[in-house]
């Protein structure tokens, strides 16, 4: 058999072996016999010192660390004083220029509409007086010019009155009456309140013996605008178109009236000495 080893003392153990000291001499023995144990037992390694130290505290939680924020952008440089006032005068110069350009345009509009509306107007007022002097019954001749007068001026009216009361008489006598049929007109450029206006016609002029009809007949009308109103100044045959004259029973018939021009022109205002 081994022999068993002996059982280690401590030095505290050895200490209390011996005889304890009295007083001062114990206290001083006191403190180096604990200073003695202490460092005897075993420590705690300066590594696990470190460990320690970085462990949390009991209760503590460890939070994940927070995510680095985005560096924020800058914010946008402001106008300056002058830049602002800049920007505001270079604004108002765009609507000033704006404003400018509709309103040009604006105008350009309504002159192009308010010329548009004359010429529509002068051509109807040509279609009018058209329709009234080349048409017209013998058997009411004085309802005929009684029409004709309002769509004249003062000047070619008053040329037309002396001959009315011949034409009556000779359009009744020979049973002459017309029918006409407008199918063109075409006003022209009006200045200073006056225009010329091409009219196209297709007559029948029928008398107690023949029949004329005169196809594409032109006339030219010189309107002139009075009191808001277009008015013939005269009406002048310019061609006859295609004539043909035929009996009663529309055999052609040799001469005609189609020399002499179609019946209802006016006289000019001025006639020639």
């Amino acid at each position: 058999m081994k022999a068993k080893a002996p059982a280690v003392r401590t030095i505290d153990e050895d200490l209390l072996d011996e005889e304890l000291p009295d007083g001062d001499e114990y206290e001083r023995i006191y403190v180096v016999v604990r200073k003695k144990s202490a460092d005897a037992e075993p420590g705690e390694s300066e590594e696990q010192a470190a460990g320690a130290a970085d462990e949390p505290a009991a209760g503590e939680v460890d939070e994940p660390a927070a995510e680095e924020a985005p560096a924020e952008e800058a914010p946008p440089r402001r106008l300056t004083g002058i830049g602002m006032r800049l920007l505001t005068v270079v604004t108002a110069i765009a609507l000033v220029a704006v404003s400018a350009l509709l309103y040009v345009v604006w105008q350009q509009k309504e002159d192009m509409s308010a010329d548009a509306r004359r010429q529509r107007d002068l051509a109807a007022s040509a279609r009018k007086v058209a329709d009234v002097f080349f048409n017209w019954d013998y058997q009411h001749m004085s309802q005929s010019f009684a029409a004709k007068y309002p769509l004249l001026t003062k000047a070619a009216a008053d040329a037309i009155r002396p001959t009315a009361d011949t034409l009556t008489s000779y359009f009744t006598t020979n049973k002459v009456s017309s029918r006409a049929t407008v199918t063109g007109v075409y006003p022209g450029a009006v200045k200073r309140g006056a225009a010329n206006v091409m009219v196209v016609i297709n007559t029948r002029v029928t008398t107690g013996k023949t029949v004329q009809a005169n196809s594409g007949a032109t006339v030219a009308l010189s309107m002139k605008l009075v009191s808001g109103k277009w008015l013939a100044g005269n009406i002048t045959l310019l061609s006859q178109g295609v004539e043909s004259a035929t009996d009663e029973n529309g055999k052609p018939v040799s001469g005609g009236t189609g020399s002499s021009g179609l019946p209802g022109t006016v006289p000019s205002a001025r006639p020639a000495h």
